[in-house]
């Protein structure tokens, strides 16, 4: 199975945006509390611990089996709010979660980018091409709001009643 089908020369978006945490992951006891403390975490750097222990995450296997369906039609980019640091981990999780061992396409927040996850993933989107995009899945509904201002056709498969911190 090959992860990377090649639709450039198709008129039609082909490619499907796949958000990590909360969509594809769910983070464990082991990452939660190394979440910022109330009033720290409007830096990336504060987010950096839990970032990095993001190879302890659970896979949210449903949608991991409908997104390893989507290969066979979409080219599939995973974009994370996660920073640079966690990089290799994050790799190294969806290669065995997701990927069967393929290297992800994988967008990441530069370290330098302390905006929330609306405005940083937009733009993310924009560096890949808005219009190439066929859809994304989302979990919050802030940052599916933001996608679907820019034109962006946003599934929600998570929606979580009461939002933790990290999700904000």
């Amino acid at each position: 199975m090959s992860i990377f089908n090649k639709h450039a020369h198709q008129e039609r978006p082909y490619i499907v945006i796949v958000d990590i945490d909360g969509t594809i992951s769910e983070a464990t006891e082991d990452r939660l509390h190394l979440l910022p403390p109330p009033g720290k975490g409007a830096l990336t750097k504060d987010w950096n611990e839990f970032n990095l222990a993001c190879d302890t995450d659970t896979p949210i296997t449903p949608v991991i089996d409908m997104v390893r369906q989507l290969f066979n039609v979409y080219t599939v980019w995973f974009v994370t709010g996660r920073c640079e640091i966690a990089r290799d981990k994050t790799r190294a999780w969806l290669r065995k979660y997701v990927t069967n061992g393929a290297e992800p396409l994988l967008s990441m927040r530069p370290a330098t980018d302390d905006r929330n996850d609306g405005p940083a993933k937009i733009d993310l989107l924009k560096k890949i091409g808005l219009s190439k995009i066929a859809f994304a899945l989302k979990d919050k509904i802030e940052v599916a709001r933001v996608f679907r201002r820019h034109g962006v056709l946003t599934l929600m498969v998570m929606e979580y009643e009461n939002t933790l911190l990290h999700q904000q």
